[in-house]
């Protein structure tokens, strides 16, 4: 939602709320994909799991596009950028855990 709410600054009509449904919309769909594959069977998951790494950027965008009125060139943007701060964001959570459980 945070980052959503940084890549979207120039877009003022959308609100904290609006990204928030946004973003838990987002990591529902997630979730409901992640369950699916994660009944499915040894090959069958393997290549579910590639298949979803393909889907899953493609429909961030097209998620994008469609929530905020965006044009694709927009949308693939901050969809980019998005994926690439979520990343950021995730490798310093496991660093701050691994130096807190060190210190610990």
């Amino acid at each position: 939602m945070v980052i959503l709410w940084l890549l979207l600054l120039y877009k003022r009509r959308y609100t904290l709320y609006d990204h928030g449904v946004v973003a838990l919309y987002g990591l529902g769909f997630l979730a409901l994909v992640w369950a699916v594959g994660s009944l499915l069977p040894g090959q069958i998951g393997g290549l579910w799991v590639f298949a979803m790494m393909i889907f899953i950027p493609i429909h961030a965008i097209r998620h994008l596009r469609a929530a905020y009125a965006m044009g694709w060139p927009a949308a693939i943007l901050v969809g980019g950028l998005m994926g690439i701060l979520t990343t950021l964001s995730l490798i310093a959570f496991i660093l701050a855990v691994a130096v807190l459980g060190l210190m610990g």
